[in-house]
């Protein structure tokens, strides 16, 4: 994906207009002694008068090129749900974000009946038409699987950042300019995603870790697991220092940095998607009538700020913003997961493998 290196250049050539911008003003302010000649007017006004058409000029032309480098970015994801057997998630091997959406989901039934009935009972096809918002998307209200969908989603989306931000500023040894929010620091994040709430609680107060936590400490415990498949995480959002997250609405988190604002969204309208028969032949060794295949969408939307482009020597820290988008996209786009797996080149591969068999046990008859 060349997104971000897109923006990246558009900011080089920022400053190149920039410099233009002051020749031009020089140009302008040069014709403005001509015009105050022509029309009598003071030097001081011939002056100001130059300064003003400088300003302007350089203003539009940041606020212009700023503008360009907003940019939305789309991820369509997929996931697989046998409905004949309680809504059963189904995890497909190495497309990372199935993977932890399974591991999840069964953690959570561990501890907590309601999602689990919840989900087993839900239906993810039902909403109530509400209408179609201005970027002709349907507007729906959810019901109690779908909600939950979400919050899973967003969960694996928000624990993914959190892993990559923690392990790109300790590789990049920029931790002194680093904040770290904790689950105390982002408590409507927090009470609105069940998952996020459940996994981070204090290992103390949960009945699922009731035998060992009466002997162990766990202040300096980042991810334990029990044997009834109840996980403790604890959730550490690291950031760049003046950053702030927060919930803007209930499916978006908004991370507000010194250079841009990032807003990631979870969207499920409960629309089927097409998963090839192949696939659940060959590589999930399953037959795929008995399924039933969805799309979501990961939404992330950078939104530079106008100051951003004075901010030069902030920019090192703010380099995470390009692995980020790249590495999201391996681990929620469907299509890319297929690139990633060689699908379509192994799928040839293993049709005339079968054909080759086939012929061979045609010919021994």
């Amino acid at each position: 994906m060349k997104y971000i290196n897109e923006l990246k250049k558009q900011k080089s050539n920022t400053i190149n207009i920039i410099l233009y911008s002051v020749i031009l003003g020089v140009v302008i302010n040069i014709a403005s002694d001509s015009l105050g000649e022509l029309f009598e007017t003071t030097p001081i006004i011939n002056l100001l008068i130059g300064i003003s058409f400088t300003v302007i000029l350089i203003s539009l032309t940041l606020i212009y090129n700023i503008v360009k480098l907003n940019k939305t970015i789309e991820y369509k994801g997929a996931f697989i749900v046998d409905e004949k057997n309680n809504n059963k998630l189904l995890s497909i091997p190495n497309y990372k974000i199935s993977e932890n959406m399974k591991e999840y989901l069964n953690s959570s039934f561990c501890e907590n009946k309601a999602i689990k009935r919840q989900w087993q009972n839900g239906n993810f096809t039902s909403f109530d038409f509400i209408g179609v918002n201005k970027h002709k998307r349907i507007i729906a209200k959810t019901n109690e699987s779908t909600d939950l969908l979400i919050e899973l989603l967003e969960y694996c989306i928000l624990d993914n950042l959190s892993i990559f931000i923690g392990d790109y500023f300790n590789l990049k040894h920029l931790n002194e300019n680093v904040i770290s929010l904790d689950q105390n620091s982002i408590p409507d994040i927090l009470l609105d995603n069940r998952f996020l709430k459940l996994f981070s609680e204090n290992p103390q107060n949960r009945s699922a870790f009731l035998c060992e936590s009466e002997t162990r400490n766990y202040d300096n415990v980042v991810l334990m697991q029990e044997k009834n498949g109840a996980i403790y995480r604890r959730f550490n959002l690291n950031l760049p220092k003046g950053s702030k997250a927060y919930r803007s609405n209930k499916n978006t988190v908004i991370i507000d940095t010194k250079l841009f604002v990032l807003t990631i969204k979870v969207l499920f309208g409960g629309f089927n998607t097409f998963i090839e028969n192949d696939f659940y032949k060959y590589y999930l060794n399953k037959d795929d009538t008995s399924f039933s295949e969805y799309q979501f969408n990961i939404e992330i939307n950078v939104k530079y700020k106008l100051n951003s482009i004075f901010r030069i020597h902030d920019w090192k820290y703010y380099n995470w913003l390009d692995t980020y988008v790249e590495r999201l996209n391996h681990y929620c786009n469907f299509a890319t997961f297929l690139e990633d797996i060689g699908w379509e080149k192994n799928k040839t591969i293993i049709k005339i493998i079968n054909t080759k068999i086939s012929n061979q046990e045609g010919g021994s008859k």
